[in-house]
């Protein structure tokens, strides 16, 4: 199981990009990417 600090600066990554004005389809998709790949960590540890 990853260390908590190393998921929430993941999820604060993830966070800053979602906020951030600049989005496009590649980010976007990297994104969902990101959060599929944290539940997976979360749920499957």
């Amino acid at each position: 199981m990853l260390p908590g600090w190393y998921i929430g600066s993941l999820m604060a990554t993830a966070l800053a990009y979602l906020s951030s004005a600049r989005i496009d389809d590649l980010s976007h998709l990297s994104i969902m990417g990101t959060a599929t790949a944290l539940r997976r960590v979360i749920i499957i540890p």
